[in-house]
């Protein structure tokens, strides 16, 4: 089941789904994420924005969502995934990398403030995976002359 996590009411609608569908959610995985290789001299705003608006404010909405019903039952994980582009930066990926890395930051909050409600928060820096993406991702594999 996905959700349109730019949009308050496709979270909360896929929230309330997943709730009734399977029960509580006790363990949520943020992965979500966009990403645009461009120079950051030749980007602008209009290319920030749709990368912020999933990584950090969707991040941000969904957890915020889920977070609730956690902290009613005083229990639950919450596993942030981020690219190590957040945690070592990465040309042609400068907003990308700014993004993954307010991953880090909201992790080390939430684990400090909802600890008292029982929720843990872990952040998993992750390396680039084989995906049908990788390559549009990467750039082009480099070859030896």
């Amino acid at each position: 089941m996905g959700a349109d996590l730019r949009e308050d009411g496709a979270v909360s609608d896929a929230v309330a789904r997943v709730e009734r569908e399977l029960g509580p959610i006790d363990v949520l995985v943020n992965n979500a994420a966009a990403t645009q290789r461009k120079a950051f001299l030749e980007s602008g705003p209009a290319d920030w924005a749709p990368q912020v608006d999933v990584t950090v404010t969707g991040t941000l909405r969904i957890t915020h969502a889920v977070a609730r019903g956690m902290a009613a039952r005083r229990a639950g994980a919450i596993v942030n995934l981020m690219g190590d582009s957040g945690r070592v930066g990465e040309s042609g990926l400068l907003v990308t990398a700014t993004t993954r890395a307010s991953t880090v930051g909201l992790t080390k909050s939430l684990a400090r403030e909802l600890a008292r409600h029982g929720i843990r928060a872990n952040c998993v820096s992750i390396a680039l995976v084989q995906t049908d993406n990788l390559e549009a991702h990467a750039g082009a594999p480099r070859t030896s002359a």
